[in-house]
């Protein structure tokens, strides 16, 4: 499939306001038992840096906001995760926590018990505060702070420190997250020190 540009269809004009910062996809097995990839998330911002997150299930052709309601501060998110096995469970990162979906958008719940001693630093934006949210294959969730790695299973509400109390990057401002299918017992993480391995 070649590169195009995907027109606007959808009727509140969301790519006239907003730019895409970042993407995930997940797919539901279509009935010829392929991978069908047309569920798609998008975090967007405006000008003035207010983010929603949009939702296709037609592969982009049209969009629509699925992004968190009763929000008290302006909505500003600083990464994305999607379950690419199970179209509707989404996590996004930003200042009072992560919020997540499992119903693509009908009903949000934020968690941040744990997170204090990263929320209360005042911390805001990438590469300071909740950096990059993650889901691995195991089911749990990791998130990359300025403090630190943070863990927890998909379903808790509670984060946890992730590392030895001597790991090298324990401490550090873990930027972003990377795990491979060859190796997935093996979190990269990227931190203003260096590249780490972490084995979950």
């Amino acid at each position: 499939r070649s590169w195009q540009v995907l027109s606007d269809a959808n009727e509140t004009a969301l790519w006239r306001d907003y730019v895409a910062v970042e993407m995930a996809a997940a797919y539901n097995t279509a009935e010829e038992g392929e991978p069908d990839w047309q569920h798609l998330y998008v975090i967007a911002e405006d000008a003035d840096g207010v983010a929603v997150v949009a939702y296709s299930n037609d592969e982009g052709d049209t969009w629509g906001q699925i992004s968190p309601s009763g929000v008290t501060t302006p909505f500003s998110i600083s990464s994305l995760a999607a379950d690419p096995d199970t179209a509707g469970r989404v996590w996004v990162a930003e200042l009072q926590g992560v919020w997540g979906t499992q119903d693509n958008g009908l009903f949000w719940g934020l968690s941040n018990q744990g997170l204090e001693s990263v929320l209360d630093r005042g911390y805001a934006g990438r590469q300071l505060g909740l950096n990059d949210v993650t889901l691995h294959p195991s089911g749990m969730l990791y998130l990359g702070t300025g403090v630190g790695l943070y863990e927890k299973p998909a379903n808790d509400t509670e984060w946890v420190k992730s590392g030895a109390e001597d790991a090298p990057f324990r401490l550090e401002a873990v930027n972003s997250i990377l795990f491979t299918d060859g190796r997935p017992e093996v979190l990269w993480l990227n931190t203003g020190a260096g590249v780490f391995q972490h084995e979950v």
